[in-house]
């Protein structure tokens, strides 16, 4: 049979089959719904990395397949003006797992740490009786010396591939010990080293790593899956963490073993063949901002979309065996289940790839939270920055949200209540923040760098409406307003000449940002824009 996207997706038993679940008696529910007062939700939290929140089916913007995810949006709240806190990894999982910006959790980069002496949402679990598990992509404990191996990368590779699953020598740096990923019970789960086949995982023994020899997601959904079986057996609520690397870059292409130069692999962006055949003679992601020629020069944007959109219908494959295991395991009505990412991918708009950038593509991420019953399903266009995300699930958990977070409860959102509607919020990226907390001195040094990159040091102003960007560019900065409801594709900024008014209010709102998170950047900027020049 030839392979289409009609038949691949009728024969991976994607759709609607995929939330089928099992047939209950009349008494059995019954019986289950007097449990359910009593008991409290399971937590299942599914992220990946590098989602955008275009790359949906039901958002009607990405020409991808993601059947499952279709579904679950369906009984979910979406949240469609989702964005994180910060544009890469680290950071934006630091405020997902704090309720606190960056500049207050400290994970500030992504060869960080655990968080030290701040509020995390799996210690609030973990005093609510809660089991915690963790399985996947990490990449809060990067690079710590006493664990360091000497060997160097492609040695590495070479033993991992030369040995077998009891002899291998792994980069040690993939494993953490309980000492900095405390409150997690259950660990299955490696740093950040984007092998997407074969990678190794740790539990609690940095001498008996586990190698998971396929496809990452596919590897990582079996074990939470088994996780969940063996939970079941215990009279204790849970809270799984499951973290996918993809559809985030990785390092080969298919489970060779060998490495594969980067403009020879699609750039990095690959998923299992049965998944790239779906878009093998896709050209354009069908965005208007979409470039076919990267702004290195080199590289042809088509050569990624197959990488990237196969990644994600390969999650969507994976997160519809976990929902259908829920289902089949009468766990479903009693299960909170958030799907999200950390941020999002350019994929070819404005002829770039990857994040770090203050474009829709890179900011949004993907929002949905489902609770039979509880949660209403709907799609919601409020702003909701992922620094809310750890506080929002506690409060509709009714567990105490600590004093030291940041981000709102909006709790009562899900359940179909009404609060006031957040005006404006937050994004950043920043360099210096990459390499260590900065004064508003090292601003001034930095002036020497004359950066003009959209990768090198912005703070966003994020209305309903609007997106506001200050980019420093040396010793001054330049100003980017867009419309989203006439200009979505941020295409066309607004001309400052124009709408001093609009600039002025925006431009206070964002003063008010730096000022209320304690921003460094607060006071070279202030300094800079009184009086108010446009630049």
């Amino acid at each position: 049979m030839t392979l289409t996207r009609r038949n691949f997706l009728k024969s991976a038993g994607f759709g609607m089959a995929a939330f089928s679940g099992s047939s209950l008696n009349k008494s059995s529910i019954a019986a289950a719904k007097d449990e359910r007062k009593v008991k409290k939700p399971n937590l299942v939290f599914v992220m990946s990395d590098e989602h955008r929140k275009q790359a949906m089916g039901f958002m009607n913007e990405d020409p991808v397949y993601t059947p499952n995810f279709d579904k679950f949006a369906e009984k979910s709240m979406v949240f469609t003006n989702a964005l994180c806190s910060f544009p890469i990894c680290s950071p934006s999982r630091g405020t997902m797992w704090t309720g606190m910006y960056n500049i207050s959790n400290g994970v500030m980069q992504n060869k960080h740490v655990w968080f030290d002496n701040v509020p995390t949402i799996f210690e609030s679990l973990k005093n609510a009786g809660y089991n915690t598990a963790y399985v996947g992509k990490w990449h809060l404990d990067s690079h710590h010396k006493e664990h360091d191996s000497e060997i160097s990368h492609g040695e590495y590779n070479k033993r991992r591939v030369a040995s077998d699953h009891n002899n291998i020598v792994y980069y040690l740096r993939e494993y953490c010990p309980r000492s900095r990923r405390p409150y997690i019970d259950f660990w299955h789960a490696n740093e950040c080293y984007n092998y997407l086949f074969n990678l190794c995982y740790y539990e609690d023994d940095p001498n008996e790593p586990v190698l998971g020899k396929r496809w990452q997601p596919e590897h990582e959904t079996d074990v939470a899956i088994d996780y969940i079986k063996k939970q079941t057996k215990k009279n204790e609520p849970f809270a799984l963490f499951l973290s996918y690397n993809p559809p985030h870059f990785g390092r080969e292409q298919y489970p060779t073993g060998k490495d594969i130069p980067v403009e020879k692999s699609s750039w990095g962006f690959f998923a299992p063949e049965e998944y790239e055949k779906l878009y093998a003679d896709m050209e354009t992601t069908k965005r208007p901002n979409f470039e076919r020629k990267h702004r290195n020069g080199k590289a042809d944007n088509k050569n990624i979309i197959k990488g990237y959109f196969g990644a994600v219908t390969s999650i969507d494959h994976n997160f519809g065996r976990l929902m259908n295991y829920l289902e089949e395991m009468k766990l479903a009505e009693d299960t909170i289940v958030v799907y999200t990412s950390d941020h999002g991918d350019m994929v070819g708009s404005h002829g770039r790839w990857k994040k770090r950038t203050w474009y829709e593509e890179s900011i949004g991420i993907p929002m949905m939270v489902s609770w039979p019953h509880k949660v209403k399903a709907r799609n919601n266009n409020m702003l909701f920055n992922n620094v809310n995300l750890m506080p929002t699930l506690l409060g509709l958990m009714d567990i105490p949200v600590p004093d030291r977070v940041q981000g709102k409860d909006f709790s009562s959102v899900l359940k179909g209540g009404r609060v006031e509607r957040p005006e404006s919020t937050f994004v950043i990226y920043d360099y210096l923040l990459q390499r260590d907390k900065p004064s508003d001195n090292e601003y001034k040094l930095a002036e020497k760098h004359n950066i003009f990159s959209a990768s090198g040091v912005w703070r966003c102003l994020r209305t309903e409406r609007y997106s506001y960007v200050v980019q420093m560019i040396g010793n001054k900065y330049k100003l980017h307003l867009y419309d989203l409801e006439k200009d979505p594709y941020q295409m066309n900024p607004l001309e400052q000449k124009e709408n001093e008014a609009l600039f002025s209010k925006l431009d206070t709102l964002l003063l008010d940002w730096l000022k209320k998170t304690e921003d460094p950047f607060f006071k070279w900027y202030s300094e800079k824009t009184i009086p108010l020049k446009w630049s």
